[in-house]
């Protein structure tokens, strides 16, 4: 893809659009209704700066915001909806035959699984390399988890039992994120 000037001054426009929301004392409404054009717009034209933006996460918030307005906590009841249902297909997807393998090859390069358990994650290492139950009871647990923090955060509503969901959840996605290969 070639990128013209139009591109450059979109993006440009966008992150400033949202600096811009980052400082204000008030976030209005009109504030936000420049991005919520303007990105979808970036979107058709560069996939992969869309992409990068994760529109398809942010955009559907931006748009609860925007749509909502600023009176009182209606956003934060919207935001948790947006988020609750980003979190909830996120982890359907997960329910399928082939995450067990996926599994088994994150923690295979993952720095922090002893190289002892690495061929405990396959049938019988190095001649049959389908997931193990092992990797399949892991799978399935990691589902569990992305199923529970949300519901846990929804039905709490700020009680308790919040940060320690939010504590749960940072710390299962730094866990994916530290065994991404680099």
């Amino acid at each position: 893809i070639r990128r013209t000037r139009f591109d450059v001054a979109l993006y440009l426009a966008i992150n400033a659009l949202l600096v811009r929301g980052l400082v204000a004392p008030e976030i209005t409404s009109a504030m936000l209704l420049p991005l919520v054009i303007l990105l979808p717009v970036l979107a058709l034209r560069d996939k992969t700066t869309a992409a990068a933006f994760r529109a398809d996460h942010y955009y559907l918030a931006l748009v609860a915001l925007w749509y909502i307005g600023t009176p009182g906590d209606a956003w934060i009841a919207g935001n948790k909806v947006v988020w609750f249902g980003v979190w909830f297909w996120a982890a359907t997807s997960k329910i399928n035959q082939h995450f067990p393998s996926i599994i088994a090859v994150m923690l295979t390069n993952s720095p922090f699984i002893p190289a002892a358990i690495h061929r405990r994650l396959f049938k019988n290492f190095p001649d049959d390399m389908r997931p193990s139950t092992t990797a399949a009871t892991l799978a399935h647990f990691g589902t569990l988890a992305e199923y529970a923090f949300p519901i846990v955060l929804i039905l709490s509503a700020g009680g308790p039992l919040t940060p320690y969901a939010l504590i749960a959840m940072v710390l299962f996605h730094s866990f994916i994120a530290g065994n991404a290969p680099s």
